[in-house]
């Protein structure tokens, strides 16, 4: 009988982990940025095909005998939707290494900002793309 009973005292001694008492808030800290991550996508996705397009008849615009200016303008909207996507990127690191709400919801903004550029500015230059 002693030994059950030491048995079940024994048992008593061990002690449950406490869990994390912010877990649940954890995925409501995320949220502005993952919502931001999911709206740059297909933002991204647009820079980035002009981007390549461009690139593909660059070569021909050159060989045609453009001037300096033509090809720097062709040589940065190749690039645009690269550098789109870094900043992207980085404003999103930035956001999820940042703990307060201000940096937060700052680099959401930011994260849209830079997947967003190259196609705002094509409503913003008047680029069509038909006719």
């Amino acid at each position: 009988m002693t030994l059950l009973w030491s048995v079940m005292e024994d048992e008593e001694e061990y002690s449950r982990a406490a869990g994390d008492p912010k877990r649940a808030d954890r995925w409501l800290r995320r949220l502005p940025l993952i919502l931001a991550a999911l709206a740059a996508l297909p933002l991204l996705w647009l820079s980035i095909e002009f981007s390549l397009l461009i690139g593909q008849i660059g070569f021909y615009v050159v060989a045609l005998g453009t001037d300096t200016g033509t090809v720097i303008g062709l040589v940065l909207m190749a690039i645009a939707g690269f550098v789109g996507l870094v900043g992207t990127l980085v404003c999103l690191w930035i956001g999820f290494r940042r703990s307060g709400w201000r940096w937060r919801i700052g680099s959401a903004l930011a994260t849209v900002g830079c997947a967003g550029l190259l196609p705002l500015s094509w409503v913003l230059f008047g680029f069509t793309g038909g006719a």
